[in-house]
């Protein structure tokens, strides 16, 4: 079990997940909802977020191109499975505005 732990914290950056999934949502939140009345645009933002921050991560942190791509495909997931319920329990979610 803690060999599992320890192989997850090395191939994730959890900060750089939070990161983006916060970014994304701001984001979301202050531009209208008619942009993202068509499916997917959500996913689009959330794409450009991911490849704008593993940029600006790659050159201010010593993190691997390979921590980061893992990392970036985790962030949906964790959006999905952790962020979203949170923030639907306090009513903050997307449909609440």
């Amino acid at each position: 079990m803690e060999q599992l732990l320890s192989q997850l914290i090395s191939n994730y950056n959890f900060n750089f997940i939070l990161s983006i999934n916060i970014v994304s949502y701001l984001i979301i939140q202050l531009l209208p909802l008619k942009i993202f009345a068509k499916k997917g645009a959500k996913i689009v933002v959330t794409i450009i977020v991911s490849i704008i921050m593993g940029i600006i991560f790659h050159f201010i942190s010593d993190t691997s191109t390979e921590v980061l791509v893992n990392s970036t495909i985790f962030a949906p997931l964790a959006w999905d499975w952790v962020f979203k319920p949170i923030l639907q329990r306090i009513k903050l979610d997307y449909q609440t505005k």
